[in-house]
């Protein structure tokens, strides 16, 4: 069996890291305003991880469960995720910290004002107190 970054698809589910020659642009444009990827190189548009590294992002884009074999376990982080299920040698994690699309928010930050933060600063509200009071 192979595995690759459409398996998400080929398994009818939907996942972060995908493969398409044209991947939607406000999709690879957050990516690489994040510093997820870097943008200006075309085979990073293509070839998406997405999410994949990004565990502390994963409740903003309503991502519920994590699906992990035995060898990738030590990826999985125990403070956002909890195991519920296996199915033979899958292990099924739910998010404790899940949104459901189309949460309010009553606090935002303008664009510009984002855009000059530093990479590992874009992220911290994400992972800030307030953002975990949340969920």
């Amino acid at each position: 069996m192979k595995s690759g970054y459409n398996d998400g698809m080929v398994q009818d589910f939907f996942g972060t890291k995908m493969y398409q020659s044209h991947n939607h642009k406000n999709y690879v444009n957050f990516l690489d305003e994040m510093g997820i990827i870097d943008g200006s190189q075309e085979r990073n548009t293509r070839w998406l991880l997405g999410l994949s590294n990004n565990p502390y992002l994963h409740p903003l884009f309503s991502i519920k469960y994590l699906l992990s074999k035995d060898n990738s376990q030590s990826s999985v982080n125990p403070s956002i995720y909890s195991e519920v299920s296996k199915a033979g040698d899958v292990h099924i994690y739910q998010n404790k910290y899940f949104l459901p699309f189309g949460i309010p928010f009553d606090q935002y930050i303008d664009y510009d004002d984002f855009k000059n933060l530093p990479n590992g600063e874009k992220q911290e509200p994400f992972t800030g107190v307030w953002y975990w009071k949340i969920g």
